[in-house]
């Protein structure tokens, strides 16, 4: 779609999420195989990088590694978020930090 892709998590893991608004027209994408990655149904192309495309709540989530057991791990432990448009989610990530250090009371 139109919409610019937001790069959420990188690091230590060599891990890259990519979450995008939207849901997955399963039958239009590549080659590649259909898989349940942590209860998840999931889209693996297993090249390097490996690629894997799923939904998380009302998410379409790609993550890419050069280790299938890191992105598998990413998909396994990613939860949905309460609220997908990123004015929300940053909004209730500065709330949580409020709470953590008490200063909503």
């Amino acid at each position: 779609g139109a919409d610019l892709t937001t790069v959420l998590y990188g690091g230590a893991g060599e891990v890259t999420v990519y979450e995008q608004p939207g849901r997955l027209d399963w039958d239009r994408l590549p080659p590649g195989r259909t898989v349940r990655i942590g209860g998840r149904l999931a889209w693996v192309q297993d090249e390097t990088p490996v690629v894997v495309v799923t939904e998380v709540g009302d998410l379409t989530v790609t993550a890419i590694a050069d280790d299938r057991r890191r992105v598998e791990h990413v998909i396994e432990t990613l939860d949905a978020p309460r609220r997908s448009s990123i004015g929300d989610r940053v909004h209730d990530s500065c709330q949580r930090l409020m709470e953590i250090f008490a200063l909503g009371g």
